[in-house]
Parts: structure tokens; sequence; C-alpha cells
């Protein structure tokens, strides 16, 4: 193997992310027999959700379960800076409480990190907004797995 196919990364610091997926996506641009790939806005969304949840996950120490989930309220671009609105959705009114903070400390570190990488992710300026909400069955919803983009 060559060591140019070698790249650093970290999840967790958000470092060589961009660069692992520019260099995957020149490799299949390269390939004659594939589909040029294509983000389109159904996988920008999802992988928007998914950022912001591991953003949740990673700043509340994991204290919030996996059982947590996001959806994207509302995505409206704008010339300088997009404007995101997501809810986090719990399962318990004390998971709430924990993803809040106090004095909405937590909420606010998880958006800032969610946001830096969501910025990194689209190289674009955004202003996001996130609610928290407590939906206990959650997972037995088929709408709102539709809305998670879990199940088509």
């Amino acid at each position: 193997m060559n060591t140019k196919d070698y790249s650093m990364i970290s999840i967790k610091e958000n470092i060589g992310i961009n660069l692992l997926i520019n260099d995957i996506l020149s490799k299949i641009e390269n390939i004659n027999n594939f589909t040029k790939y294509k983000i389109d806005k159904k996988n920008d969304l999802y992988i928007i959700q998914e950022l912001i949840r591991e953003s949740l996950i990673n700043t509340t120490n994991e204290e919030v379960p996996y059982e947590s989930a996001v959806r994207i309220i509302s995505y409206d671009k704008q010339k300088n800076t997009d404007q995101i609105n997501a809810e986090i959705i719990v399962t318990k009114e004390n998971h709430k409480k924990i993803i809040i903070g106090k004095n909405g400390k937590m909420i606010k570190a998880i958006g800032i990190k969610a946001r830096k990488n969501i910025e990194s992710l689209l190289n674009k300026r955004i202003n996001l907004s996130l609610f928290v909400l407590v939906k206990e069955n959650w997972k037995n919803n088929q709408d709102l797995l539709k809305d998670f983009g879990y199940i088509d």
C-alpha cells in the first residue's frame, strides 16, 4: 500500500474529516463505472441531524442515552448565513433537564459544537437553534421515525 492512501483523522477533534471525504469522493469520481456521488438535500439533513446528535452525546458525556433523536424543523438557506432549527427528542423529562443544563449552559455547548461541525461540512456560516422535547414513545411512532430518516 502507498502511504498517500493513509489519513490521520479524529472524529472527536474534527481533524481530517473533510480531507478524508474529499479523498474518497475524488477516488469515486475517477472510477468510470460509478455514478458521481452527489449529496442531496435529504442526505444533507440526515448528516446535519447526526452531527447534532453526536455533539449531544459527546457534550453530555453520554449521560443522555442513545435513545435521543434529532429532527430538523427548518433549514432556510440564505446568501450569507443559513438558519437551521432543530429539535432534540428524548424519552424522559430528566434527560431534557440534563441537555438544557443549569442556565442553559449545556444546550449552548451542544449548539456551539454542532454548529462548528455543520459549518465545516457545508463550508458556510450557519445559525443553529436547538429545542428539546420529551416524547416518551417516539421509537414506536412511524411518522417521527420517518422524520428522523430512520425509515422510508
